[in-house]
C-alpha cells in the first residue's frame, strides 16, 4: 500500500465520483480505479460500495478512511519538519493581532526579531485570524481567550485595565473615584466597528443605549472627539500609554478592582516552532513588566 493510493481513496471519498476524483488527483480515471482496487485486494476488504449512487463507503471502509486521514496528517508532518528547518534558516515569522489589541505591537520585540527574521504582522478580526492559525498561515495570535479548541494552546499573559476619558465639561458629573455603575451610557461614545473592546463595553453595559449622534469606526477618532467634550470613552490601558499628556490628564482609572480584559497568546499545538514561539512570549512579558502589572482586576 502507498501514500498515493491513500490520497486516491480520500479524493474518491470527497467527490463520490471516479471521474471527478481522478481529475482532482491529476491522473486518468482508470489509473485511480486500478490503484484503489489494488489497495482493496491487498487489505482484503471493500472500501466503497460501487453499486450505490452516489458512491458510499462500506462500514469497514469508513473506519479505514478515518485511519487513512490520520496517516496522511502524520506523513505531512515529515515534510513540514523539513520545511521548519529551512524556515529556521530563513527565519520567517507570521504574527496575528486581533482588532482591538493593536497597541500590543509596541511591546513586540521587533528589533530583536528583525535581525534574523522576515516578520509579517496581520491585524484582522479574531475569527478570521483563528482560521489562519489553524491552517498554519500564522505562527501565533494575540487576542482575547478563544473558545475551547482541542487544536490550540491559549496562554493568558496580561490583564489590561480599561480606563475612562472624562472631558473637562463632564467632570462635574463624575467623582475621581469612578465606578462602572457611575457612568451613564448616554454620555458615552464608542466605536461602530465590532472588536474586542466594543464587545467588552457592551458586556459591561448590557441592554443600555449609547450616544448615537457620533459614529466612528476608529478608536483614535473616538478619543479625539471625547477629549473635545463630545462624550466619555472607554480606553484600554496600553492604548493610553500612546496618548499625549494633554489627553492623559483627562483619563482615569476606575475604582479598584479595575475592570480589565485578558490578553492571550495563542498558537497551534502541533506548531513545530513551539519552543521559538514561547521564547517570544517571554520577551513580550518582560517588555510589559516595564509597564504596570495589575493584579487587582475584574475580568470583563
Amino acid at each position: 500500500m502507498t501514500i498515493t493510493q491513500f490520497n486516491y481513496v480520500l479524493a474518491l471519498d470527497k467527490f463520490k465520483n471516479f471521474t471527478k476524483a481522478a481529475k482532482a488527483c491529476n491522473v486518468a480515471q482508470p489509473t485511480l480505479s486500478m490503484q484503489i482496487n489494488k489497495l482493496e485486494k491487498e487489505l482484503g476488504v471493500i472500501i466503497f460500495n460501487r453499486e450505490s449512487k452516489p458512491l458510499k463507503k462500506t462500514k469497514i471502509g469508513k473506519k479505514l478512511i478515518n485511519q487513512i486521514k490520520l496517516v496522511i496528517t502524520e506523513t505531512s508532518k515529515i515534510k513540514k519538519t523539513k520545511e521548519f528547518y529551512i524556515d529556521i534558516f530563513s527565519k520567517k515569522l507570521s504574527i496575528g493581532i486581533s482588532l482591538g489589541f493593536e497597541s500590543i505591537v509596541n511591546y513586540l520585540p521587533i528589533k530583536k526579531l528583525n535581525n534574523h527574521n522576515t516578520i509579517k504582522i496581520i491585524e484582522d478580526k479574531k475569527n478570521k485570524l483563528l482560521n489562519y492559525l489553524i491552517k498554519e498561515d500564522l505562527d501565533f495570535l494575540i487576542t482575547d481567550k478563544p473558545k475551547n479548541s482541542i487544536d490550540l494552546i491559549s496562554i493568558p499573559f496580561y490583564y489590561e485595565p480599561l480606563m475612562v476619558l472624562i472631558p473637562e465639561k463632564l467632570k462635574k458629573n463624575y467623582n475621581k473615584k469612578i465606578t462602572l455603575n457611575d457612568i451613564s451610557p448616554l454620555d458615552m461614545i464608542i466605536q461602530a466597528k465590532s472588536n474586542n473592546l466594543t464587545k467588552s463595553i457592551y458586556n459591561i453595559f448590557r441592554n443600555k443605549k449609547f450616544k448615537k449622534n457620533i459614529i466612528s469606526s476608529n478608536l483614535d477618532t473616538i478619543i479625539k472627539l471625547s477629549d473635545r467634550g463630545m462624550g466619555l470613552s472607554i480606553i484600554p490601558y496600553l492604548k493610553v500609554q500612546e496618548l499625549s499628556d494633554s489627553i492623559k490628564k483627562n483619563i482615569h482609572h476606575f475604582k479598584s478592582p479595575y475592570p480589565a480584559r485578558e490578553i492571550c497568546f495563542v498558537y497551534k499545538k502541533t506548531n513545530l516552532k513551539k519552543d521559538y514561539i514561547l521564547e517570544i512570549l517571554e520577551i513580550i512579558k518582560n517588555e510589559l513588566k516595564k509597564e504596570n502589572f495589575f493584579s487587582d482586576v475584574k475580568i470583563i
